[in-house]
């Protein structure tokens, strides 16, 4: 954002690309989440200064609902949403991560592996 002086949406779309998230840990207590009020009071103001965007609009990457303000941020979600592709190191790595998120990324459920979400 800096070097380029691109806003964060253009920033993340252009470092999405060269981003793969591999889980190590598929199941539900093995990823970080922050509750809102936390990720507000440490968060907000690098946010707003910082990226310039809202707080809720970083706190929606890491959440399954983004438009839900009470739900927990979650690191997991963070790193997928970007990164251009999402993978496990093993296949059941991936089918149980792929069960686990299924709800923030649908369209990956029938997919062999994890991929792109």
């Amino acid at each position: 954002m800096e070097s380029q002086g691109v806003p964060f949406d253009v920033a993340l779309a252009a470092t999405r690309a060269g981003n793969l998230f591999t889980t190590h840990t598929p199941v539900e207590a093995g990823f970080d989440r922050f509750a809102p009020q936390l990720m507000d009071t440490f968060f907000r103001h690098y946010a707003a200064d910082i990226l310039h965007i809202p707080i809720n609009t970083l706190l929606a990457l890491g959440r399954h609902n983004p438009e839900d303000n009470s739900e927990p941020f979650n690191m997991a979600l963070l790193a997928m949403r970007g990164s251009g592709a999402v993978n496990g190191v093993s296949r059941l790595h991936g089918l149980v991560s792929r069960k686990i998120f299924h709800n923030s990324f649908p369209r990956c459920r029938k997919r062999r592996y994890l991929s792109a979400m």
